[in-house]
């Protein structure tokens, strides 16, 4: 009886040991986590002679890419958390050319329900400097509001780090 309670008890262990070593599944992960991030942005126009400005003075501000609720890894949401531009959007992305963006074909604004264009979106990892020097990714895209047909601006910037001295 006394062996059969031990080969039970090992038999149990070793089902729960061998069944949670799954090495390849990261339990947080998705495909689009090197896209998700929060950023520091600004907001940008062309200026005429092939650079862009920061025409509204805006400055930096708190910008966030994330996985949408679907099981696929074919958009994320765009978002400046209702601050600036009242940009919220489900664009497409492809998470292995790290692009995202839905061409010419608007969809919908979440803030004020409008329609907005994003367009050449791209995450270029390790591209970035914070403001204290810190290697961080980087982000670009363009952007066009039914408020303001026909502008482009530019959203451009660095990864947050989440260090005081790079909080702008």
């Amino acid at each position: 009886m006394k062996m059969k309670k031990i080969l039970l008890i090992v038999s149990v262990a070793l089902t729960f040991g061998l069944t949670s070593c799954d090495k390849d599944q990261d339990p947080g992960g998705n495909h689009l986590m090197k896209m998700s991030n929060e950023w520091w942005v600004h907001l940008l126009v062309e200026d005429g002679s092939g650079g862009y400005e920061d025409v509204y003075h805006i400055g930096y501000f708190q910008f966030l890419t994330s996985n949408t609720a679907s099981p696929t890894a074919d958009s994320i949401f765009v978002d400046d958390f209702g601050a600036i531009a009242e940009l919220k959007a489900k664009v497409a992305a492809n998470p292995q050319t790290l692009t995202f963006g839905n061409g010419t074909t608007p969809v919908r604004e979440r803030y004020t329900d409008g329609e907005v264009i994003v367009n050449n979106g791209i995450v270029l990892p390790n591209q970035g400097l914070s403001t204290s020097g810190v290697q961080v990714d980087s982000i670009f895209f363009e952007v066009e509001f039914d408020w303001d047909p026909g502008q482009k601006y530019i959203i451009a910037g660095h990864g947050r780090t989440g260090l005081n001295e790079d909080e702008h």
